[in-house]
């Protein structure tokens, strides 16, 4: 099984797809603290009065192309507020913004320039909202995707629009197959959605 997933992480690795590397689900930073967190992390948070920031650290290498997503998971208590992520580095330089519309989600993704702590922050973009969301720290490229790539290899595979099927790996003396979902076209970035050893 651990070959299978080097086999994955390589593929999805060739592909530059978004994929984390680590996958944990937490809870909240405590006390407006920066919260340490890592490539593949989910946190399952709030914004629990008007003006609160929380704030996001994760240890990033030069060359990493990370991303982070954000959705309201408050249901109708969603209305007013509209979540704004930022990416900053080391000496608080903003490399990236992006505001959701009420009720929805919203990503960032940028590139580091150098091997420190970066931050990634989340607040109402007016200061004046409450909430609930949910956040997830991705890895795309770099790095962060440290298994060595798949040899090159032909094989016949099938997209239907939104989902690839790939019915034949070879990885070492093992054979695989693997399914992807198409999540968006510009970069194109796929989600693995089935997989098995042949």
């Amino acid at each position: 099984m651990l070959k299978f997933k080097l086999v994955i992480l390589s593929l999805i690795s060739l592909f530059f797809l978004t994929t984390p590397v680590s996958a944990a689900e937490l809870s909240c930073p405590d006390g407006g603290a920066p919260m340490e967190v890592q490539y593949g992390d989910v946190v399952n948070c709030s914004l629990e009065s008007a003006g609160d920031l929380d704030v996001y650290a994760i240890a990033a290498t030069e060359g990493d192309f990370i991303s982070a997503n954000v959705i309201s998971t408050g249901g109708d208590d969603c209305e007013l507020l509209q979540l704004t992520l930022r990416g900053l580095d080391s000496e608080n330089t903003q490399l990236a913004t992006s505001r959701a519309a009420t009720c929805s989600g919203t990503r960032i993704e940028f590139t580091v320039a150098k091997t420190r702590p970066h931050s990634i922050t989340i607040a109402d973009a007016f200061n004046r909202a409450d909430g609930e969301y949910q956040v997830e720290f991705q890895c795309i490229s770099g790095s962060c995707i440290s298994q060595a790539l798949l040899p090159k290899q032909e094989c016949t595979a099938t997209f239907d629009g939104s989902k690839l099927e790939v019915p034949h790996l070879e990885f070492d003396t093992q054979e695989f197959w693997v399914n992807f979902k198409l999540i968006s076209g510009d970069p194109i970035q796929v989600e693995l959605t089935e997989f098995g050893e042949k």
